[in-house]
Formats: structure tokens, C-alpha cells, sequence
């Protein structure tokens, strides 16, 4: 593992992690943003596809993060690197912090939320790095069932507390 850290924040953390299994795991790099899009030149050039990470509380990232995507390059700013979906995700062992972090990404999503079946299951193994296999998104599936987050209706999913806010 090949880590450059160096304060102060703002940081940000380029990595093929959340998009893609990486080569060689927990590969990342953190470097100061003093540049903007020029910082993440020389990243891009190596790796297209890559995802960045920006961890800072300041919102003033945000507009660069919007030209970001409109140029189809793939960033997001997290407030700490927790946040970070793949640290976050990877942390989950058991069924019911799977669960828990199923429950937090959907309901983060507001209205953008999956309406069928078929794409629930991809929004949940895209959150899981696309590692479940089929029938473990089907128990997945059947515990946010029997949780009552959820109910399905001819392959459309309708969401329920905690999932949505009433």
C-alpha cells in the first residue's frame, strides 16, 4: 500500500476502490488540493475511471465537483474519510450492519430511490462493490421485507420508515 499524506486538509483522495475492485487493495492516494481540476490531471492520465474523493467540511468544493461530473469525471466530497462509501461499506460483516448501511444509502437518496426490484438489487450490490452474489442479495432483499423498510408489488418496490421520512 502506497500512501502520501500531507496536512493541512482540504485532502483529496483519488481511488479506483469505489468503482472497481482495485488491483491490489486499499491502494489510495492522498494529496492537497491547492489546484483544483489541475491536481487531478496527472491521476486521470493513469487511470481514466478513477474516483475522488474530496474530505472537506467546506462546501466551497462543490462547484468544482459539479464541473467534475459534467466533464464525466467521477468525485464527491465526504466530510471525513468514513464517509467514504467503500471504507464505510467494506466495515459491514454482518447481515444486520449490511442492513443498517442499505437503510442510510437509500434513505440518503431522497426521491432518486430504485422503484423496481431488479434495481434495488444493483443499487444494493453497487454499495457492496458488486461482491454479493445472487442469493444473498435475494436474503437481502427479503430481510428489508421482513424489517418492513420495504414492500413489493409486481417487481415495484414501495419504501416505508425509516426509509423515508413521514
Amino acid at each position: 500500500m502506497r500512501n502520501l499524506s500531507i496536512p493541512p486538509p482540504p485532502l483529496i483522495s483519488p481511488s479506483t476502490a469505489v468503482r472497481k475492485k482495485p488491483k491490489v487493495p486499499g491502494k489510495s492516494l492522498i494529496v492537497p488540493v491547492t489546484l483544483g481540476k489541475r491536481a487531478l490531471t496527472p491521476f486521470l492520465e493513469r487511470d481514466p475511471t478513477a474516483y475522488f474523493h474530496i474530505i472537506s467540511k467546506d462546501t466551497g468544493f462543490d462547484p468544482l465537483i459539479k464541473h467534475l461530473k459534467v466533464k464525466k469525471i467521477y468525485a464527491q466530497r465526504e466530510k471525513s474519510l468514513s464517509e467514504i462509501p467503500y471504507v464505510r461499506i467494506s466495515k459491514s460483516t454482518t447481515q444486520e450492519e449490511k442492513i443498517e448501511a442499505i437503510v442510510k444509502s437509500l434513505t440518503s437518496r431522497g426521491q432518486a430511490r430504485p422503484r423496481r426490484v431488479k434495481t434495488l438489487m444493483n443499487t444494493i450490490n453497487a454499495l457492496f462493490m458488486k461482491t454479493l452474489t445472487e442469493k444473498e442479495l435475494s436474503r437481502l432483499i427479503e430481510q428489508l421485507r421482513a424489517k418492513k423498510y420495504i414492500s413489493i408489488e409486481n417487481e415495484n418496490v414501495a419504501y416505508h420508515p425509516p426509509i423515508i421520512q413521514q
